[in-house]
């Protein structure tokens, strides 16, 4: 299997490293389904990526490695509408997305991924497992691990216009 550097980002503040920031460099290996289509693995967490075009492009979540190590696609409805849905579902419940923001962020400078599904999942109940993903992996814009306000208001105004 070869290994593909797909970005080096600084991770988490390190108090033990004398204050500094690590450098992260994030590795994908090479995986292939059932039928032998070849795709990109995060072993860290098991997510699997569709293969850019060109080499300047961020890859795209295909679906994650079972517990079996067999490529499963993600199940989604269409992306398509995800985001206003999100736009229309509080606009219903006359809530302001500030607000609910800084419910689930409590204390954090920004949302982490388990804060995050939490928001999600009680503002859209009906999301699939892959809904989530796709969300996470949308959201989280700088790749910090946090979802700050900002990226969040970006990313869903910038959804919206998409679809």
């Amino acid at each position: 299997m070869s290994s593909h550097e797909a970005s080096r980002m600084p991770a988490a503040y390190s108090p033990s490293q004398g204050g500094g920031v690590q450098e992260y460099q994030w590795q994908l290996t090479d995986v292939s389904d059932a039928s032998g289509k070849q795709y990109l693995l995060d072993p860290a967490t098991k997510v699997v990526f569709f293969k850019p075009l060109r080499s300047t492009d961020w890859p795209k979540v295909y679906g994650r490695l079972d517990e079996k190590g067999q490529v499963v696609a993600m199940e989604r409805k269409n992306e398509k509408g995800l985001f206003a849905a999100l736009d229309a579902k509080l606009k219903a419940q006359q809530l302001r997305f500030k607000d609910v923001y800084d419910e689930y962020r409590g204390s954090k400078e920004g949302l982490d991924p388990p804060a995050l599904l939490r928001l999600l999942v009680h503002t859209l109940p009906d999301l699939t497992q892959g809904d989530l993903m796709y969300f996470q992996v949308m959201l989280d814009v700088d790749g910090d691990g946090q979802v700050s306000y900002d990226e969040f208001l970006s990313v869903v105004k910038e959804g919206m216009e998409v679809e």
